[in-house]
């Protein structure tokens, strides 16, 4: 019983706020990764690329995904393009971000 008043005595003003902030910390994961591929497909609405990528070590095998990218990135995308990016997973989504195109492959390292 004891344990009920104390709790019923915490001020509504004290555990919003920091419900609240624990609730955003947990929802605000982002990741990022770099990532290397070749244009297979160029989708325009909703922006997107398939991407035949390279793998990406300790986190993902290499394979061929669909990636959102913005407008402006898929407008100046085509088949059969190399490209270098930034993969991003954000608010549940896979994004490419600061993509570079080259109609030839990178140097090997």
């Amino acid at each position: 019983m004891e344990l009920l008043k104390m709790t019923r005595q915490v001020p509504p003003l004290i555990v919003l706020p920091l419900a609240a902030i624990l609730l955003l910390a947990g929802c605000a994961k982002t990741e990022m990764h770099p990532l290397k591929g070749v244009v297979v497909e160029v989708y325009r609405d909703p922006p997107a690329l398939l991407v035949d990528h390279e793998e990406i070590p300790g986190f993902m095998g290499a394979m061929t995904m669909r990636f959102e990218v913005d407008a402006a990135t898929a407008s100046g995308a085509r088949k059969g393009q190399h490209l270098t990016a930034s993969l991003r997973y954000h608010d549940g989504k896979w994004q490419l971000e600061d993509v570079m195109f080259s109609d030839a492959a990178p140097p090997a390292p």
